[in-house]
């Protein structure tokens, strides 16, 4: 079992929002996470991540001079890191079924808040990312749909035996649900190719 990145704050049937445990700790773009406490696992492709202040409604103010790294200003100003956290959203890939078995769908009901999240491990990538059921999911992730998707592909292509092959495969299946969007669908491949 992979550490704990993170605990759902928000979550939706198709998407999440987890804060992390540490500043500056989200995954990146297109990693696959696991939202699960006491309920079946619901798997996610990471689609974005803000560090920011904790109180939305103060703005930061600017601290340290221009030669200043940002290393310097949190040494000056050690306070900082208790006002700010980091957040990820992520969409829903896949759940794991009753007995455990993956499902490339939405699930029945969402994440539950507070529930853990930690990073995929290598086989449960290959399990849910063997089959390409869960890309018409990712193709809807919002305005960065396209790169997290191709995100997603090159580090799922990491954890199969044929990396190669997997993309050669994903990239028909793609082609198959953006039949109708050539652009779209060569701007994708464009990212994936190895």
């Amino acid at each position: 079992m992979t550490a704990s990145l993170g605990r759902v704050i928000e979550a939706s049937i198709d998407r999440l929002t987890a804060v992390c445990h540490t500043l500056d700790g989200a995954p990146p773009l297109g990693a696959l996470v696991v939202a699960e406490d006491d309920a079946p696992a619901i798997y996610a492709a990471v689609t974005g991540a803000l560090t920011g202040g904790i109180d939305p409604g103060r703005r930061l103010a600017p601290r340290g001079g221009p030669g200043d790294g940002r290393a310097a200003v949190l040494a000056q100003n050690p306070q900082i890191p208790a006002l700010l956290q980091t957040t990820f959203t992520a969409t829903v890939t896949g759940h794991a079924g009753p007995g455990g078995e993956m499902r490339r769908y939405l699930p029945d009901a969402p994440a539950p808040v507070y529930a853990l999240v930690r990073a995929a491990t290598a086989v449960e990538t290959a399990a849910l990312c063997a089959e390409p059921d869960y890309l018409k999911l990712l193709l809807t992730a919002g305005p960065l749909a396209d790169e997290v998707t191709a995100a997603c592909l090159r580090r799922a292509a990491a954890h199969q035996p044929d990396s190669r092959a997997f993309l050669i495969t994903s990239g028909r299946a793609l082609a198959g649900l953006l039949a109708a969007e050539p652009d779209r669908l060569h701007a994708i491949l464009r990212r994936i190719r190895p």
